[in-house]
């Protein structure tokens, strides 16, 4: 779906696109949310950066990432950094967002744009919610130095051999939950109290 979504904001036609055959309709919508939601915000008249590689090695040594889109209007000194999510199980706020703070923080640096705010979208049209499809949330540049210190902080944990495991709902989605004591021990603890001394 980032893939359709990439070509589609490169200028594809999103109705020329392969979408599959079981959900095609379904991804041609969230598609064209995701395209007109950053045509609306005013990609015509600004620079759009997509699928784009952020380095943040200036804030750690190894940190980078890759944004979705990013879209920088230079009468405004306004940097948008989208994030598509196709999910429909897990509703994803934009509001204080690590990951898109992360992508903010790093297309600030690597795209040397001079700033006055920025604006973090998370668009996901198949986890609908009160606060609907398209979810935004503005962060003063004060606030995107303030998370640099975090970046900083949390990265340094990581370096750290003896650095503490701490299993939690974050772990969801990650790849490495399998193999991971923290979340071995946490599950057996789990299981403890479920099951007692069955």
């Amino acid at each position: 779906m980032h893939e359709l979504c990439a070509r589609a904001l490169n200028g594809e036609d999103p109705f020329s696109l392969p979408y599959s055959e079981d959900n095609g309709l379904e991804e041609l919508d969230a598609v064209c949310l995701y395209v007109e939601t950053i045509q609306k915000d005013g990609a015509a008249r600004g620079r759009l950066f997509v699928e784009q590689r952020l380095d943040l090695s200036a804030v750690y040594p190894g940190c980078f990432g890759t944004a979705d889109a990013i879209l920088y209007l230079p009468e405004e000194r306004l940097l948008r950094v989208y994030d598509f999510k196709y999910g429909r199980g897990v509703h994803v706020a934009a509001e204080d967002n690590a990951q898109l703070l992360y992508y903010a923080l790093g297309a600030a640096i690597t795209l040397g744009l001079p700033l006055a705010r920025v604006e973090n979208v998370i668009v996901q049209p198949r986890c609908k919610s009160k606060s609907g499809a398209v979810r935004r949330w503005g962060v003063s540049t004060i606030v995107l130095l303030n998370f640099w210190e975090r970046v900083v902080t949390a990265a340094r944990r990581t370096a750290d051999p003896a650095a503490e495991l701490l299993p939690g709902r974050h772990c969801f989605f990650c790849p490495g939950k399998q193999i991971c004591p923290a979340h071995l021990k946490s599950a057996q603890e789990k299981a403890k109290w479920e099951f007692g001394d069955l």
